[in-house]
This record gives C-alpha cells, sequence and structure tokens, in this order.
C-alpha cells in the first residue's frame, strides 16, 4: 500500500499462486463456502467459530479486491444451495421456504440478465470477458459437431480455434484475441474428444448429483460433512461452466466428486459398526491399524504411480529448462535446437521465431517457420510469417498465404503477397 515492500512486484495489487486472479477467486469461492457450512456444526465452539467468521469476511474482501466475479458467484451460488438445506433440515416451515425459493429465483433471473448486461445488476456483474467467454464457447460448439465422435483432439482447441470462431469473433477486438479452451468444460470435453467423453463425464455428474440429492432428501438430521462436501462440489461446477479447467481448482471437482460417492459408504459402515468401549490404542494396535488401513498394495500402487507420473513429467520440464537456458543466451541457433528437441512444444518455436524477426534475422526465421509449420500444420503463426517473409519466393508465399487464410478465414489482417 505503501510502496515499501522489500520485493519488486511488478504490481502492488492482489495476486496469488493459481495463475491468475480469476483462479485465486475461484478458489477463495469454494473454500469460504466450506468454511460457512462448518460453522453448522453445533458442537463448534465459540472461538473457533469467530475465527472462521473472521476467515470468512477476510477471504471475501480478497474476493472483492480480485475484481474477478468468478469467485463472488461460485460463493452466492453454493450459498443459495446450502440456504435451502438448511432451511429443510431445520424443521422451517413451508411458507418460509417457498418465499426463500421464490425470491432466490428472482435473484438469480436478475443475475442472468446482468451477466448479459442487462437489467439493475448489469454494472456490478457484467464484465467484457462475459462476451469473450461466449465467443469461446461458441466456438467450442462448433468444433463439437463438426467433429462429434472424436472431436479435434486433446489440447488442441487453440489449433481450430481461429478457422471456427467466426466472422463476429473475429472482428469484435481483433483477430488476435485467441483462445486455446472453451472457458466451459462440458464444451472443452466435447470439443477435445467429441460426444463420447462428453456424455462419460456427463453421466458422473448426474450419477453424482443425482445420488447427492437423494442422501440429503432422505436424511432426517444435517449432515455437516455430507453438506460441506456438496455445496463445495456445486460451486465448482458453477466455476466450471464459465471458465478453464485449470489445475489448481480442477483437482478439488475431481477430490470432492469422489468424496461424495465414498463418503456415505464409509459413514454408513461407521453407523452400523457396534459400539465398543474405547481406550488408549498402544504402539503395537497403532502399527496394526495402520497396516489395516492402508495395505502393503496400495503404498506400492502410489509409488508406481509417482514413478510414472515423475517419468512422464520430466521430459517436458527438461525442455522447458533448456529452452531458458537458451533464450537467456540469447543465440539464436541455440533457441532454434532447444525448441527443436524432444518434449518441446509448439510454443517453445513460436518464441524462437518471434526472437528471429526481432533481430531482422530473415534467413533464420523462414527456416524456423518451415520447421515449425512442418512439425505444427496448424499453426497460423508459422504461416502467417512464411507469407510476409521477403526471404520466401512470391510462390511459397503465396502457398503460406492460401494455408493461413484456411486456417483464419475471417483475419482482415491477412495480405495477400
Amino acid at each position: 500500500m505503501i510502496g515499501r515492500d522489500p520485493v519488486g512486484w511488478s504490481e502492488l495489487d492482489t495476486f496469488g499462486t493459481l495463475g491468475n486472479i480469476n483462479f485465486l477467486s475461484a478458489f477463495f469461492g469454494m473454500t469460504t463456502v466450506a468454511l460457512l457450512a462448518q460453522m453448522l456444526r453445533d458442537d463448534l465452539h465459540l472461538v473457533k467459530r469467530t475465527v472462521m467468521g473472521l476467515f470468512i469476511l477476510l477471504k471475501l474482501y480478497i474476493v472483492y479486491s480480485t475484481g474477478s466475479i468468478q469467485g463472488l458467484m461460485m460463493f452466492l451460488g453454493a450459498l443459495s444451495i446450502l440456504g435451502i438445506l438448511v432451511l429443510r433440515h431445520r424443521g422451517v416451515g413451508r411458507l418460509a421456504q417457498n418465499l426463500y425459493f421464490g425470491s432466490l429465483t428472482t435473484f438469480a433471473i436478475f443475475t442472468l440478465f446482468g451477466l448479459a448486461d442487462k437489467g439493475p445488476l448489469s454494472r456490478f456483474l457484467y464484465q467484457p470477458s462475459v462476451t469473450f467467454r461466449g465467443d469461446y464457447m461458441h466456438a467450442g460448439i462448433e468444433m463439437t459437431l463438426r467433429k462429434p465422435f472424436f472431436g479435434v483432439g486433446l489440447d488442441s482447441y487453440g489449433d481450430y480455434y481461429r478457422e471456427v470462431r467466426g466472422y463476429i469473433s473475429t472482428t469484435r477486438t481483433g483477430p488476435d484475441r485467441v483462445a486455446n479452451t472453451a472457458h466451459n468444460i462440458f464444451l472443452d470435453l466435447s470439443a477435445s474428444g467429441g460426444f463420447p467423453l462428453l456424455v462419460g463425464y456427463a453421466l458422473l455428474f448426474f450419477y453424482v448429483g443425482k445420488k447427492s440429492f437423494l442422501i440429503l432428501r432422505d436424511s432426517k438430521q444435517l449432515d455437516v460433512t455430507f453438506i460441506t462436501l456438496f455445496v463445495v462440489w456445486v460451486a465448482y461446477h458453477i466455476q466450471a461452466l464459465v471458465s478453464i479447467n485449470q489445475i489448481g481448482v480442477g483437482i478439488w471437482g475431481w477430490l470432492f466428486t469422489g468424496a461424495l460417492i465414498g463418503y456415505p459408504r464409509v459413514h454408513s459402515r461407521d453407523i452400523s459398526a457396534p459400539k465398543k468401549s474405547i481406550s488408549p490404542p498402544t504402539v503395537k494396535q497403532k502399527s496394526q491399524n495402520l497396516k489395516t488401513a492402508l495395505p502393503i498394495r496400495v503404498s506400492l500402487v502410489w509409488w508406481i504411480g509417482a514413478a510414472i507420473g515423475l517419468l512422464i513429467s520430466y521430459p517436458p520440464f527438461q525442455a522447458d529448462a533448456n529452452y531458458k537456458k537458451a533464450s537467456m543466451s540469447r543465440n539464436l541457433d541455440a533457441m532454434f535446437q532447444a525448441s527443436s528437441s524432444f518434449a518441446a512444444s509448439a510454443w517453445h518455436m513460436n518464441l524462437t521465431l518471434d526472437a528471429a524477426l526481432k533481430s531482422n534475422a530473415a534467413p533464420q526465421a523462414k527456416l524456423i517457420a518451415a520447421q515449425l509449420v512442418d512439425s505444427y500444420p496448424r499453426d497460423f503463426f508459422g504461416w502467417r510469417i512464411l507469407s510476409a517473409l521477403i526471404a520466401s519466393s512470391v510462390d511459397e508465399r503465396t502457398r503460406a498465404y492460401s494455408v493461413a487464410r484456411s486456417l483464419d478465414p475471417f483475419n482482415v489482417e491477412l495480405q495477400k503477397p
């Protein structure tokens, strides 16, 4: 606030470690509603309740300070569901429940209008990014319809976005506004793997949703733990409708999905188990209990999985490290070699091509661009550069222009050779 921080931040503003403030806002939206649900425990000490309340206020302030509405929408949506569950289990009359539900429905309608830049809530809820997300979702739908059985391929949304986005999305803010995700997890799955992948995820979603609904409907008392799992799961899927499957947030969606499936089974066994007099366990008993709770095969599977994960993740990590070292040397040959190595990506080669252009190294730029489109035929940047490079022949530029135009048909900035 006063500029005395010992760390030289690029800007003095709210930040997090999840990639950007949208994901920070989303994560705090989930955890805030979880804290609020836990405060429903009847046996919660006053001191703990007070501390949790202060944490909730602090988290909401941080969500507000990010300027991102994701966390707020997740919190309010899950809070609405939490309110319905509490009213039902606290024995509140039918009239009060209907009034609450009616008010909730009215607010939801105004919220949807506000997100569309209409109504009294628009000045609080609408952001230009809402419109952009609509463009990205439209492209995801187009990819799904064009390739309904297999999709465009995992992590290939960005390769097809320019081609399918349409004229309005291309010209709304300029052709260089692109995306590599539909900003909707369901559409990301359908665009990547077609309807089979979408149906598989949808079946899991409806299975968990229906099972949770039946448990909550038939339960005679307020199970705070299960309700906490459920409202956080709801919060996650509110975010999943308008955002990308960022790993720092997305992992919680899968964890809570598994928890909702497994918790009722464990809880029912705990309830049905005969009550025994409990005495402090000895060291030997603790060791035996640990062996019983965690069989050796579980530990073995964990270690095998960890080893496989390390083997898979090491090559791209090493490729990143090699490219960073080469880029710091500012040697184009070293950068080109690093970007062409095993596990390097199109992004590395794009950066190398950009460096060559900034260095006015036209022959090297042509070589890099040719290698780029040879390895990644749908890379628009490579074709566009080849269509404009003087080092290329007229025939080469004409062909490159033709391919670039097919990859981005409404790009008004593309010029014929």
